[in-house]
């Protein structure tokens, strides 16, 4: 099928992503007005990331581009080393990402946004109580489920939009640097939860730079899964009294160092992971 909005330009195509996102939104209201009480929360989860993440990038592609898995950078990672490093990256960076976690949260606004911060609280509150409720699972069933519906799907749908249509849009726009940053300042402002806005940040910007180096959507769609998967497997755990260290207080307080050391480690991880993608390239 011919793209009917091929070589649309930029404004255009914006409008599309966020056109498709709205309805995707409006969609997910009508299900949740319509069936109240008959499907639960999970589920409802589940429709709204169809919906509002994995839906619109889709139709964007289509509608845009002759070769839509291309246009979303949708090739598949044939380089062992760079899907080990992205996997040994995730894993490594979560006590810098506890650090810095543990410093967003220590933030406070002046006085007079007295009213923001608390209103900022309240609604980090209701998130973390809802996250929890979906979390709190007893069976090894319901940590697949919890996998499935809180880790794969949000990580495709969220690099699909964020990663595949809007960093592509800004950096085409405004260049590479600007596009992941923007992309990821906007990745972590959609998730409403403020205090935890710097390091969702800085994991965006990293899922970013992933993509530009490795040219595959599937890089930063892993880092993202294996972010989302450890902390739910983490939970399950500490839940059910198999793990009784919490591993939120990993490169917090004395452990702090950690924090450092880890942030180091990874960032080195990342420079090595894009030398062999510069390299692999060269030699193609």
């Amino acid at each position: 099928m011919k793209a009917f909005l091929k070589n649309s330009t930029f404004g255009v195509q914006l409008v599309l992503v966020l056109f498709a996102v709205v309805v995707g939104l409006a969609l997910t209201s009508v299900v949740m007005v319509a069936f109240p009480q008959q499907i639960p929360l999970k589920w409802l989860q589940t429709i709204q990331t169809v919906l509002v993440f994995l839906l619109p990038p889709l139709v964007v592609a289509v509608c845009v581009s002759d070769a839509p898995l291309a246009y979303l950078n949708i090739r598949i990672e044939k380089r062992w080393r760079v899907v080990v490093g992205v996997v040994c990256f995730s894993v490594l960076v979560l006590p810098f990402i506890n650090g810095l976690v543990a410093l967003n949260e220590a933030l406070v606004l002046p006085q007079w946004l007295a009213p923001l911060e608390q209103w900022m609280k309240t609604m980090e509150e209701s998130a973390k109580q809802l996250t929890e409720q979906f979390l709190s699972v007893s069976t090894w069933q319901g940590l697949f489920v919890n996998l499935l519906i809180m880790a794969a799907l949000p990580a495709i749908g969220e690099e699909l939009l964020f990663r595949g249509v809007l960093q592509r849009l800004f950096s085409e726009k405004w260049g590479a640097s600007i596009g992941i940053w923007l992309t990821a300042i906007l990745f972590s402002a959609i998730h409403l939860q403020f205090y935890g806005f710097i390091p969702r940040m800085i994991l965006g910007a990293a899922f970013g730079y992933l993509l530009l180096w490795s040219r595959s959507i599937w890089m930063p769609i892993l880092a993202h899964f294996m972010n989302n998967a450890l902390a739910i497997v983490f939970f399950f755990l500490e839940y059910n009294g198999i793990l009784t260290y919490n591993t939120d207080e990993i490169g917090v307080g004395q452990n702090w160092w950690m924090a450092v050391a880890c942030g180091a480690l990874s960032l080195w991880l990342l420079f090595r992971i894009k030398n062999h993608c510069d390299k692999s390239d060269k030699n193609m």
